[in-house]
């Protein structure tokens, strides 16, 4: 199983990523991060309605430590700085930044473009409005 984190503003992108993350077979979404705060401590269900009864998930502040799983989705400008210095070697990193080119060391995600990303790249980014193409090569091992 992969595990997952979003750190993101809650808005529909960060919605429809974890809808997307809550319907993949291989995939357990272990937290969602607030970037901008506003939300910490506020179950998922009570900002977006249609996951009550999927869900008792509370939106935590961006974490110092990320050991606990496998893959950041980063869904928000400025999501990036919000990640410990120290990354996990095995942590994959899928940044969404809007319309901004992908950082130095990141592989273009969408998999029409490079099929072994993000599946075989630690770092990625995609469009923000194209989360599925980053995840839909992912197969847990």
């Amino acid at each position: 199983m992969i595990r997952a984190g979003i750190i993101g503003e809650m808005g529909p992108i960060v919605a429809h990523l974890i809808d997307l993350l809550f319907n993949h077979p291989d995939v357990e979404l272990s937290w969602v991060a607030d970037a901008t705060g506003r939300h910490a401590n506020q179950r998922i269900d009570e900002l977006w309605p249609q996951f009550v009864g999927d869900s008792a998930l509370t939106i935590v502040t961006p974490p110092e430590q990320v050991d606990d799983i496998d893959v950041v989705f980063l869904a928000s400008r400025g999501a990036l700085a919000l990640l410990p210095q120290e990354l996990p070697q095995a942590l994959r990193v899928i940044d969404m930044q809007p319309a901004t080119p992908c950082p130095p060391g990141y592989t273009y995600g969408l998999c029409e473009v490079n099929r072994k990303c993000p599946a075989q790249q630690p770092q990625a980014c995609c469009s923000h409005c194209c989360p599925w193409h980053a995840i839909c090569s992912w197969r847990a091992t």
